[in-house]
């Protein structure tokens, strides 16, 4: 057996609808909990997954294409059609003009699934009338198949020796037609993909697919004239869609008391109706006629969801129509002809062996989930009691956070720390505002006090240079401008207080090298007078920071002395005022106020000198 399930794992949103579904428990959610994930060698191909799904992440083995390459490269197709049709295509008024689309889609012959039951219903009554005290498994069913060949190995030898009806159909139909040909199974269900992958028939199309069929080729019922089946009709076989159909086509009495075959359907109680078979056969005394779904009228690739009994009236419906069109005579020399045919069948053993688990590490699990053992199961995992998803856990089939409960409680644990952590963040945030309101206005008083000392260096009647260490102009007052000439007066107007312009350009070449020693020695401190503009001054030259930043006075040494200490003085207070409000932002400020602080008790030191 071959899984035909397969997830699209962009599309799952992990709601868990595919896990609590699964009869088998062959679906997970992944380690790093962003998809599920599909534990193959458990599937068996009831397709319920694929039915749940909100989000179409679910997906089953696409067999469009193949199809469609084998009608384009002209090879000799044959539909087999399988008894539900008539509940899925319940849009199409007769099903002759339905052959005649399936005919138009491109294959070469059309044939009546219902005849490969016909001679199956043989089989089977045949089995009832020998039976010698040993009862069986009566099933049409590829789903139930699979999980008694897993899940319920014991009943593996009361499984009734026949195949399901698509096998039993492709066996007989390369019978009829004695010329290379490729089968296409169409029917409800998806485990009959599965036949396809062992040649019991070429290819299988779901309902589901023959529509998407018609779609792509644009084929619709109201263009269609009549057309049958061709080689043989089926007859009571029509009944088998349904899930007594077995037991109308074997002429079983129905009556519960009285019958020889007791049926059950649905996927919520098939397992419980094997488990019965296993533990009460020798009570009950009967065979078990078991569908995965309430027939194959509800299989999981049927396109038209509920409607159960609209469905079964419709294949009701179509069985009476057929049963009044048919030419028994012909159907019964048919039957006699192909009567012993027959297609061998064997059931493996593929038993799904899971260690068990010790009760002291399932409670360990529980404890670990937070689950009371007396809690009633939610069921929400999959499984129908907590014990039995921990051990599953210990199992390596499930994980913790399959577990809502679990779940919950760990979202709320989570919720709780995030806020804990938002809290923190909003109350360092608003911490945050608060420096950085502090130093917006400190950085506002800073620019104006550079403000005030640019104007305070202005008024100062001595030239100021500040150069940095590319011996480019950082400040310079009026005064200075004024010593060097008109070409710096004209300069100036351009560009205030010339800053960024070089040194080299302005100054005497003596000056250039006194900066040049200032800034490249820490104690560079130079003076010398020089003539300038038939005018004697006194230069000093002073470091502020190492290879940064030098500063240049300028003094005009003709001033009478008493003049001299008045200007000292009033400059002192000046700068004063303004340096003991730097010092008190000089922290938050940083290097910036401190450059400032610097400059000004310079020209402090300098007018003492």
């Amino acid at each position: 057996m071959k899984t035909q399930i397969q997830i699209d794992y962009s599309k799952c949103n992990m709601c868990y609808s595919c896990i609590k579904v699964c009869p088998v428990h062959a679906l997970r959610s992944s380690a790093q909990e962003t998809h599920v994930e599909l534990i193959e060698d458990r599937c068996i191909n009831c397709g319920s997954c694929y039915s749940h799904c909100p989000q179409n992440a679910i997906l089953y083995r696409d067999s469009i294409e193949t199809v469609i390459s084998w009608i384009n490269d002209k090879q000799k197709l044959v539909a087999i059609l399988d008894p539900a049709i008539s509940g899925e295509f319940i849009d199409v008024n007769d099903y002759k003009k339905f052959i005649s689309m399936i005919r138009q889609s491109g294959f070469h012959y059309v044939i009546d699934g219902a005849f490969a039951a016909d001679l199956l219903a043989n089989n089977y009554k045949k089995f009832l009338d020998e039976n010698k005290g040993k009862y069986y498994l009566f099933t049409l069913c590829p789903i139930i198949q699979n999980y008694v060949q897993k899940y319920a190995t014991k009943a593996i030898n009361n499984l009734l020796p026949l195949p399901i009806l698509p096998e039993m159909a492709s066996f007989l139909t390369k019978k009829f037609i004695n010329e290379p040909i490729k089968t296409v199974y169409i029917g409800p269900c998806i485990a009959y993909k599965d036949i396809s992958e062992f040649d019991k028939s070429d290819e299988v199309l779901t309902f589901e697919e023959l529509r998407k069929l018609f779609e792509r080729f644009e084929i619709t019922e109201i263009e269609q004239e009549f057309s049958s089946f061709d080689f043989v009709e089926g007859k009571w076989g029509n009944y088998f869609a349904i899930e007594d159909g077995i037991l109308i086509a074997t002429n079983q009495e129905q009556n519960i008391l009285n019958a020889n075959v007791i049926s059950s359907s649905g996927e919520n109680l098939f397992k419980d109706a094997i488990s019965d078979f296993l533990n009460y056969i020798e009570i009950i005394k009967k065979h078990f006629n078991i569908y995965y779904c309430n027939g194959c009228i509800m299989g999981p690739a049927i396109t038209i969801s509920g409607n159960y009994i609209m469905k079964k009236y419709q294949v009701l419906q179509y069985s009476q129509k057929r049963l009044k069109d048919l030419d028994d005579e012909s159907w019964q020399e048919n039957i006699n002809h192909y009567l012993n045919e027959s297609l061998p069948v064997t059931f493996k053993n593929m038993e799904i062996k899971l260690p068990q688990i010790p009760r002291k590490q399932i409670e360990d699990i529980l404890n670990y989930l937070q689950i009371n053992p007396s809690f009633r199961s939610c069921k929400n995992c999959g499984f129908d009691s907590c014990e039995e998803f921990a051990s599953a856990i210990a199992q390596g089939i499930a994980n913790s956070e399959m577990c809502i409960y679990y779940n919950i409680a760990n979202k709320i644990k989570l919720i709780k720390k995030l806020n804990l952590q938002l809290e923190k963040l909003n109350a360092k945030i608003v911490d945050e505002e608060e420096k950085n309101k502090k130093i917006k206005e400190e950085l506002q008083l800073h620019a104006l006090i550079i403000e005030n000392i640019k104007e305070l260096l202005h008024k100062i009647p001595a030239g100021i240079l500040v150069v940095n260490g590319e011996n480019k102009v950082e400040y310079s007052n009026e005064f200075f401008v004024k010593i060097l000439g008109e070409e710096a007066i004209e300069i100036n107007e351009i560009i205030p207080g010339l800053r960024g312009s070089q040194i080299e350009k302005l100054l005497d070449i003596s000056l250039v090298n006194m900066i040049e020693y200032a800034l490249t020695h820490q104690e560079g401190e130079t003076q010398k007078d020089i003539l300038i503009n038939d005018k004697w001054f006194n230069v000093s030259v002073y470091p502020i920071k190492y290879r940064s930043l030098a500063i240049m006075l300028i003094k005009d040494i003709s001033l009478p002395e008493v003049n001299k200490a008045e200007v000292v003085d009033e400059i002192k207070k000046a700068i004063q005022t303004e340096l003991d409000m730097v010092q008190q932002i000089a922290f938050s400020l940083g290097e910036g106020a401190s450059d400032v602080e610097r400059i000004l008790n310079k020209v402090i030191q300098i007018y003492e000198k």
